[in-house]
């Protein structure tokens, strides 16, 4: 029923199970999740935050960036450092981590899934203050602490506006802004806040403040001035109409603001004129940080970094990379791949990814699905009836005539000579001469026809559906194209990709086309019929992709990366450390992988998506404690829950149902210090969420667990 893996402690030196990087970024460099939030502790220190949990440091100004271990997949708005080994950042999900060694580890302090936190900031190493949004309901998230933000407690202001940035003035004083022109303040904790007239109805996203000067900025080009630490504040002339996302001082006068579009604007004199600066990136720059007079760095989308030493004539690119929206990823062996993409991308690799090398494709139009024939005939579909083609291994692509004008999404050929293309308004096109001369087949349908493939030369599957509201299908046929008959159909939903093991056994993915939904379909009649298979995730799934019979995997909006291995029976949420759109999926074998999607994506995984571990000394015992999230999740039936704690006791994890009823208590024993894992088996309990509490003398903490049988 359970099982121990206890950690030894002697000499002070704990073995502890390190988790290893299990997806790897080769492009953008070093990373391509969007950095929100950047703070510079001195001209050297500095670190940044983003999606997907991302920490970054950086002790050289800037020039180079590594990545810290936040413990967390949540999307980071905001961080704030005490001084260098003193740090809080915060995000979605209520998330407030705090570090008190440079970054090095990161503990969570607060979490609440009903709200989001978007600043946060301190006066001191006491007092600070967290600001963002419910997501409950109307109003905003206000919390307070007093003792180095171990402990938060609530506070509420009398408007419904939401949040988002909030600096404190003293121990006692802060100002916050937010949505609709909000600016309002506080000289008691937080206990009481007052509404101050901002003269906008712009929303305002940043506030900085040197002594009682304050900026503010945001909606429109909008940057407002007070003088009087925030009770009042007058407009200032921009010039710009962009949207703001950050505004930064490093004295009364010198002053930056960031935003839309590569926007960045820069005053010398306190805001009296404000100049626009050389074009720093077309990407949305969401901070920006000045580390001296003439230093600034810059963050963004997609991990877009730049860096000016110049007092911001020109800006240097930090981050390197392509951004374009990536498509599709093939391999042809474990060493040469191709991946396709917006404007005409086509990149390849001889080495495994190690190096990507852009193609000449001779068109600017969006690439999608790529099918390798053999290692020198390569075809690739995209947009306004493009059938692209290569015969020499990407050293020449050529245009083929399609006749057609219809964006093309899918490609598949069944040899050298017959292939079959699909793409909108239910097109699909068959050549049978390598495609030199194509034909227009009937599909029946007018629906968009996602993904085309076939298992034999007479059997063939499209699946499709419409972008909003209508049904997603799938289609088959059995003559080689000439009739199309539809298995499958479903209101408001969307299928994307279609990936058969076997001639009967096929997988189909997609999603919901009117909100928030993912679909799996599995057939095992050679697609007659389609059951759904249950999953965790509500996320549009765009790829499926098996490399053997029992394992597969399926990728998808916001990050999302599934993962089977019993043939698509049930699916895993496994982390790919990226909240960007996954489009395609590819392995070479079943560890070996590669996944794209929007900003320019590229990931690799060597050990299956699935992290690695090792054994690791660390010579500092355990600082707080820690109940971390059970892997798998969810689970059938057995699960690993680990926990840490930093002193000798005796200590309690228990599940519980959700009336709280108590189901099993799988520790209950004196432990030492250090980080212990425990094995509990779901053997009688149904599919359904559970909760697992630890429990000693001095805390108690609750996670949740899903059952998914």
């Amino acid at each position: 029923m359970k099982k121990y893996f206890l950690v030894t402690i002697l000499t002070n030196i704990i073995m502890i199970k390190i988790f290893a990087q299990d997806w790897i970024w080769q492009n953008p460099l070093p990373q391509g999740n969007t950095i929100y939030a950047s703070e510079f502790v001195n001209e050297n220190l500095g670190f940044a935050v983003g999606d997907a949990g991302i920490i970054l440091k950086t002790t050289d100004g800037g020039l180079s960036w590594s990545t810290q271990k936040s413990n967390s997949d949540a999307s980071l708005k905001s961080v704030e450092f005490i001084d260098q080994n003193n740090g809080f950042a915060a995000g979605e999900g209520g998330v407030v981590l705090k570090t008190t060694d440079g970054g090095n580890t990161w503990t969570d302090k607060y979490s609440n899934p009903d709200i989001n936190l978007y600043s946060i900031n301190f006066f001191n190493s006491s007092d600070g203050c967290a600001v963002g949004e419910n997501l409950t309901g109307i109003g905003n998230a206000i919390y307070w602490t007093t003792d180095g933000g171990n402990t938060w407690q609530q506070r509420t202001s009398a408007n419904d506006f939401g949040l988002s940035s909030v600096k404190l003035l003293n121990e006692s004083s802060a100002v916050a802004v937010g949505i609709g022109g909000l600016i309002i303040k506080t000289t008691d904790n937080g206990n009481s806040w007052s509404v101050k007239n901002s003269t906008t109805t712009n929303n305002i996203y940043s506030l900085d403040f040197i002594n009682n000067i304050g900026y503010c900025t945001g909606l429109g080009g909008v940057i407002l001035k007070t003088t009087d630490a925030g009770d009042s504040w007058s407009e200032q002339t921009t010039n710009t109409f962009s949207w703001l996302s950050c505004i930064d001082f490093l004295s009364e006068n010198l002053g930056y603001a960031c935003g839309y579009n590569g926007t960045v604007i820069q005053t010398t004199n306190g805001g009296t004129n404000w100049t626009t600066l050389g074009l720093a990136s077309t990407k949305w720059l969401y901070s920006v940080s000045i580390i001296s007079e003439t230093k600034a760095v810059s963050f963004g989308e997609y991990g877009t970094t730049v860096i000016t030493t110049n007092g911001g004539t020109y800006w240097t690119n930090v981050s390197s990379g392509k951004t374009e929206l990536l498509y599709d990823v093939k391999f042809a062996d474990e060493n040469i791949g191709y991946i396709s993409g917006d404007f005409g991308t086509i990149i390849k690799t001889t080495n495994g990814g190690s190096n990507w090398v852009p193609q000449t494709s001779g068109t600017i139009s969006l690439l999608q699905k790529i099918n390798i024939v053999d290692a020198n005939n390569i075809f690739i579909a995209g947009d306004a009836g493009t059938v692209l083609q290569t015969t020499d291994g990407g050293s020449n692509w050529k245009t083929l005539n399609t006749n057609n004008f219809n964006w093309l999404v899918s490609i598949d050929f069944v040899d050298a000579g017959t292939g079959y293309v699909s793409g909108y308004f239910g097109t699909i096109l068959k050549t049978t001469d390598g495609g030199t001369t194509w034909e227009s087949l009937n599909s029946t349908t007018t629906s968009a026809l996602m993904d085309i493939s076939f298992i034999n030369v007479n059997t063939g599957f499209a699946v499709g559906g419409d972008d909003y509201g209508g049904a997603g299908i799938i289609l088959k046929t059995t003559d080689a194209g000439s009739s199309w008959i539809t298995k499958y159909s479903e209101e408001a939903m969307m299928i994307r990709s279609v990936h058969f093991i076997s001639s009967d056994i096929g997988i189909a993915v997609g999603g919901s086309n009117t909100g928030a939904g993912s679909k799996i379909l599995r057939t095992t009649d050679g697609g007659e019929s389609w059951t759904n298979i249950p999953n965790d995730t509500e996320n549009n799934l765009y790829s499926v992709y098996f490399s053997s019979s029992n394992i597969g995997f399926a990728s998808g909006y916001n990050g999302t990366m599934l993962k089977t291995t019993d043939g698509g029976l049930t699916w895993n949420s496994i982390p790919i450390g990226t909240k960007n759109n996954l489009y395609s999926t590819f392995f070479t074998s079943d560890n070996i992988g590669y996944s794209v999607g929007s900003g320019g994506t590229i990931l690799k995984t060597t050990t299956g998506g699935i992290t690695s571990i090792e054994n690791t000394s660390v010579k500092v015992a355990p600082a707080d404690y820690q109940l971390y999230q059970n892997y798998p999740n969810p689970f059938n039936p057995t699960t690993t829950i680990s926990f840490q704690i930093p002193i000798s006791g005796n200590v309690k994890v228990i599940i519980y149902d959700l009336l709280g009823r108590e189901l099993s208590k799988i520790v209950d024993e004196e432990l030492d210090a250090g980080i212990h894992y425990v094995s509990f088996t779901s053997n009688n309990l149904a599919s359904g969420v559970y909760f697992y509490r630890l429990i000693t003398k001095e805390i108690s903490m609750t996670k949740q667990m899903i059952i998914l049988k």
